[in-house]
């Protein structure tokens, strides 16, 4: 979570749907005015250029070649210098209280933050701590994002030593009885620590089962085996069981599959 709170990405799609966002609320705001509808325009071709750049592949990608790329790079900054025209006239208006600008203040908030990516996109290296980057081409847009690769300084200067107290409590925070790996990873410092055994009688209340000959999960009669062993044991716990996927596909896939 610390990772994608401090961490940023920008789409195709996002700058799109924002442009549009801004046509829609300065042209009620500003009727008939022509430069705004110009330079709105200009984020999109710009938009175009720097995302057309990009192999659009499906899956993710990596962004070092495409940083040596002095195009590439050129037109991340033409997108940026696009947004950045774009800021004073959606403040200005909204400041004006024009008709129509409810909306204003908030785009001006989502270009910034679309420029401020854009930059860290371009040149991580100026981040106040490493990151890694990557593109992700699904369908007709791509994604660029940037992430902490450690987040523990980040986290000490923002929450840790900001703060008296902060309590931590998960079943998942030791490993055997030693919190150092979770310490380290958070940047935590000085601890007091507490470590309890499972109230549960895990011998007598817990069985582990493995099924033998289960095929790989990308074989092509993996499903259909698996949901014949849920139905199984769904029978067996007389339907007293929390089943857990890696993605919604899955479930949605296997109830249909138990209730069809």
């Amino acid at each position: 979570v610390a990772t994608v709170h401090l961490g940023r990405s920008i789409s195709s799609r996002q700058v799109t749907e924002m442009a549009d966002d801004m046509t829609r609320a300065l042209g009620a705001a500003l009727p008939g005015r022509e430069a705004p509808r110009l330079r709105i325009d200009k984020v999109r071709t710009c938009a175009r250029e720097f995302f057309g750049l990009l192999r659009v592949n499906e899956g993710r990608f990596q962004l070092d070649g495409y940083r040596k790329d002095d195009l590439w790079t050129a037109s991340g900054g033409a997108l940026r210098e696009a947004l950045s025209l774009c800021l004073p006239m959606l403040r200005q208006t909204g400041e004006d209280g024009a008709d129509g600008d409810d909306a204003l203040p908030s785009l001006a908030t989502r270009a910034s933050d679309q420029m401020a990516t854009v930059d860290l996109i371009l040149s991580p290296e100026r981040a106040p701590y490493p990151l890694v980057t990557w593109g992700e081409a699904r369908g007709r847009s791509v994604s660029l994002s940037a992430s902490p690769i450690d987040v523990s300084v980040p986290l000490r200067e923002m929450l840790f030593s900001q703060v008296p107290t902060v309590v931590l409590t998960s079943a998942t925070l030791a490993i055997g009885e030693s919190f150092e790996f979770v310490k380290s990873r958070l940047g935590i410092d000085e601890t007091a620590e507490l470590a309890l055994e499972s109230p549960f009688d895990l011998a007598s209340q817990a069985v582990l089962y493995v099924p033998k000959g289960f095929p790989e999960p990308r074989h092509e009669t993996f499903h259909a085996r698996f949901v014949e062993q849920v139905r199984e044991l769904l029978s067996i716990t007389s339907g007293r069981a929390f089943i857990l996927f890696t993605s919604f596909a899955n479930l949605h896939r296997t109830r249909e599959a138990l209730t069809g």
